[in-house]
């Protein structure tokens, strides 16, 4: 087998023309063929897409942080005290309702769990009543031979009807079926012979028929159940994972602003008193200093320091009044 073209360059110290494993091989240059480089670009492309992680395993991470970024939001309202009783009120309205959601998502599944069962139920039953009938009608062929167009032709009226009537579930009004059998004149078919395997294999195709309106019923009930039920999760969830969190994180950024305009009113009057005390001080000395220089100059008299009127002195009245007394 030749060796491929390209150009080997041997190791230093190595003689002159002979090839050894570990030399460094320049390929040629690669021919410019357009489909060639195409079907390249195209392995790197799968094999890239092979090894990178699917869309599915990153779409749980995406989901949290879509839930941790709405539940992180808040509504836009001026922090106030109105705006927080308000916030208040529509969080115990948002609490209550999401009680409410929740009962009534409960209440829907414990209906359907019930549904369920008696639809497999039914079905079951269904079955055994359908090999009944066929094995019934086999008998009633066999004793009065062919008798389904006979009775098709004598047939004038529908023997068999269904009532519908609504049921309210947890507030979500489902239909209900109900067959209402009417009573039908005998007829003449089987008089002969066979007329009572006609009459067992009727009753038994009208158990069948019961229990097909039955399954129906609660078929459309489970149909109609399970769409509310999937509306009330996306409630429940919504107000759980996104209204409920969002009132509370504007609640909580309505109390820390009140807090800081609490604090900032607070630092205020603070500063307004220490600097009217300090004015006060100043003018209290600016004073003095003028009183002390115009009493050194001799423009004013000393002043005596004025009278305490807290303080309890004896009155010139009651002296006199107690000396009259005692002559």
């Amino acid at each position: 087998m030749e060796p491929r073209a390209g150009v080997y360059h041997a190791r230093p110290g190595a003689p002159a023309g002979q090839r050894h494993d570990d030399a460094r091989r320049t390929p040629p240059a690669a021919p410019q063929n357009p489909s060639r480089n195409t079907s390249i670009l195209f392995y790197f492309l799968g094999r890239f897409r092979r090894t990178t992680r699917p869309v599915a395993l990153r779409a749980p991470f995406a989901a949290r942080a879509f839930r941790v970024a709405m539940s992180e939001a808040r509504l836009a309202v001026f922090p106030s005290r109105m705006a927080l009783q308000n916030m208040k009120t529509k969080q115990v309205g948002a609490r209550r309702g999401f009680t409410l959601l929740k009962k009534k998502s409960d209440a829907l599944k414990a209906k359907i769990r019930a549904i369920t069962r008696r639809i497999y139920e039914t079905k079951q039953s269904i079955g055994e009543d359908l090999k009944a009938a066929a094995f019934s009608h086999t008998e009633a062929t066999w004793a009065a031979g062919a008798f389904n167009d006979k009775v098709i032709e004598k047939v004038k009226a529908a023997s068999f009807r269904v009532t519908v009537s609504m049921e309210n579930v947890a507030g979500v009004k489902i239909p209900t079926f109900q067959p209402a059998k009417r009573e039908t004149e005998a007829s003449p078919v089987g008089l002969s012979k066979g007329g009572m395997q006609i009459a067992k294999c009727r009753d038994t195709f009208s158990k069948v028929l019961a229990n097909l309106v039955t399954v129906a019923s609660l078929q459309t009930s489970l149909l109609l159940i399970d769409a509310a039920l999937k509306v009330t999760n996306r409630r429940v969830n919504a107000l759980d994972f996104v209204v409920i969190p969002r009132i509370e994180n504007t609640i909580s950024y309505i109390v820390s602003e009140l807090d800081e305009l609490e604090r900032e009113e607070f630092y205020r009057l603070k500063h307004v008193k220490a600097v009217k005390l300090e004015e006060q001080e100043v003018a209290e000395a600016q004073r003095k200093e003028e009183l002390a220089m115009r009493q050194a100059s001799g423009l004013l008299p000393a002043v005596e320091e004025p009278a305490n009127l807290v303080e309890r002195k004896p009155d010139i009245d009651m002296i006199i009044s107690n000396l009259n007394d005692f002559h």
